[in-house]
């Protein structure tokens, strides 16, 4: 193996962006763009909250898709311990129940 490969240029990570849930909770006055500075996002919100930004999601996206957006965070962290995939399956659940 030779040490420079072609193409692979250097390994830099991206700085995280807003995604379509936490850009919907700032618009939904769930969370401030100050939060998402600091450090906070989704995660951080109560459980009260992130049934209101499902619902708020489901009227905007639909269904299916608003359901895929929580789905998609429960198998993110499948194997995780932590209050976050509780609370997005709060979320997925509360899609599907309204």
């Amino acid at each position: 193996m030779g040490r420079k490969k072609r193409g692979r240029g250097k390994k830099v990570i991206p700085p995280l962006r807003m995604g379509l849930m936490a850009r919907n909770a700032v618009q939904a006055k769930l969370l401030t763009k100050t939060d998402i500075v600091k450090g906070k996002g989704v995660g951080d919100l109560s459980d009260v909250d992130i049934r209101k930004l499902a619902r708020r999601l489901k009227r905007k996206y639909g269904a299916k898709r608003a359901r895929g957006m929580f789905q998609a965070q429960v198998t993110f962290r499948k194997r995780m311990p932590d209050g976050f995939k509780r609370k997005m399956e709060i979320g997925r659940e509360e899609v599907v129940r309204s």
